[in-house]
């Protein structure tokens, strides 16, 4: 959503061009497969940042937008973009002992547009006879202009008066006074203080409450957000459904984006997450963000017909001694579509007058599938349920895998699980198949670090051991195909 309250004039898409024509000639990209490569510009930066910034003049022929908001998802090129525009405006707009600064959550992440910078100056011989690059500032050789990095900080900030300003990822910054400072010192009637950033990971703070609303009432401001929803949207607290493709489309807008890679995120990273860094939507408080499954499409997964019992089974174990419950889920596949998935819960969730389960009778029951049907696996956590794999194995001879409930295994099972949620892929039978969905209702999308998101819980009564059981089965199932395992226990 573009929010442009005065149109591109003839004379300023000209003056566009040429500086565009600039930055072609002589800047490079420094990233991966594209460095060294001329840094051309993408369809949505050209239209949306490039000729509005700079092809919006006033009559006198400066910029009609000082100030611009530019809200862009993750992994749309901020920083090179950035280092681009400083570049241009540094060359094109010479200002003697003209002062230049880049500023974000602190100095080194201001340093990582500022490196940015250096590099393309080193890679153009032009520019590099121009800007003498040191430690902590570019200078222009020939204004004695300069360009450095500052921390949000008022304090750092106050007493610059900068011709050109780009500000980094607002939605961390802790002050008001920031964006003031920044405004209050840029006297030049041509000066540009440009903000690029994505959305916060609340509907609160500095960017939220102060910088949008302040931005969006301006006039002579510029104000561009990409996401699923405008600003106007989210402000006024509109509803939206994360899982909509239809919104997903809107956040395809580089390149080097596609629905494909949409997908995974959508699988792989926690909800909330997934609508800040993807869809570019300040998550709202109310959107029960953290929900590793939509309802709507768990309770479509009952079915009354008949489990597959005569197919191979798997089967995952989860839950305590005392307290809140016990699951027993069994796996097959479909006979006729292995892509599907059969699953047969057995839950308790009312221990004894002690407050213990019966865990020898449970052990028994067990031993009971496992010597009349097909079990091809057996999987528990040994963190959680050492004592009972012991006797399993010694007690009875029934073999079990160890499935540490590590980052990377319960990363891998949530993320198949919600793929068969989410594609259809998923029956759920038997007595207990109503236990069962409300303990998938109940989860949680956790932060797994590099292995995306695992299983969580919406707090710390709700129970969600059948959905954990569930998807330790229809993993353990699944790796059955290529012969992969976790191992046996060792006891």
């Amino acid at each position: 959503m573009a929010r442009a309250r005065h149109r591109v004039t003839p004379k300023g898409r000209k003056k566009a061009e040429i500086y565009d024509y600039f930055a072609r000639t002589h800047v490079r990209h420094t990233d991966r497969e594209w460095y060294d490569k001329p840094f051309l510009l993408d369809k949505w930066q050209w239209e949306d940042i490039w000729k509005p910034v700079f092809g919006t003049l006033k009559p006198d022929g400066t910029r009609r937008y000082r100030q611009a908001l530019i809200g862009v998802k993750r992994y749309t090129g901020k920083s090179e973009i950035s280092a681009r525009i400083m570049l241009t405006v540094m060359m094109m707009e010479p200002m003697p002992e003209g002062e230049y600064g880049i500023i974000a959550s602190s100095k080194p992440q201001a340093q990582i547009v500022f490196d940015k910078i250096c590099a393309m100056v080193r890679l153009d011989p032009e520019l590099s006879a121009v800007f003498e690059v040191l430690k902590k500032e570019i200078r222009h050789r020939e204004t004695g202009a300069t360009l450095s990095t500052y921390p949000a900080d008022e304090a750092a900030i106050q007493g610059h008066h900068f011709v050109c300003c780009i500000g980094d990822e607002a939605h961390v910054w802790k002050s008001t006074a920031i964006f003031s400072a920044i405004v209050s010192g840029m006297k030049d009637r041509n000066s540009l203080f440009i903000i690029i950033t994505t959305a916060g990971s609340k509907r609160r703070g500095v960017l939220w409450d102060y910088i949008i609303p302040t931005m969006l009432a301006n006039p002579d401001a510029y104000v561009i957000w990409k996401g699923a929803q405008t600003l106007e949207e989210q402000l006024a607290g509109a509803k939206f459904d994360p899982a909509d493709r239809r919104l997903w489309r809107k956040c395809v807008f580089a390149s080097w984006h596609t629905m494909q890679q949409m997908e995974e995120l959508y699988r792989t990273l926690p909800l909330a997450e997934f609508v800040r860094y993807e869809l570019n939507v300040f998550p709202p408080d109310d959107l029960g963000a953290d929900m590793a499954f939509k309802p709507s499409r768990v309770k479509k997964c009952a079915d009354a017909g008949e489990f597959p019992w005569e197919a191979p089974l798997s089967m995952g174990i989860d839950g305590a001694n005392s307290g809140d419950s016990f699951a027993l889920v069994i796996a097959a596949n479909d006979t006729e579509n292995s892509s599907v998935v059969h699953a047969y819960p057995i839950i308790f969730d009312e221990a004894g007058e002690d407050g213990f389960y019966d865990i020898e009778q449970i052990e028994q029951l067990v031993r009971e599938y496992y010597d009349e049907r097909d079990m091809r696996r057996i999987a528990m956590d040994p963190a959680r349920l050492l004592l009972m794999a012991q006797h399993l194995q010694k007690k009875w001879g029934v073999p079990v895998e160890s499935f540490a409930q590590s980052g990377s295994n319960m990363g891998a099972a949530s993320a198949y699980l919600l793929t068969l949620v989410d594609e259809g892929r998923l029956r759920i039978h038997g007595p207990d198949s109503a236990k069962l969905i409300e303990h998938m209702t109940n989860a949680t999308r956790d932060d797994a670090g590099a292995w995306g998101w695992r299983l969580g819980k919406t707090a710390s009564r709700a129970k969600i051991d059948g959905c954990i059981a569930l998807a330790i089965a229809a993993l353990v199932l699944d790796a059955n195909d290529d012969g992969a395992a976790w191992g046996l226990m060792t006891v």
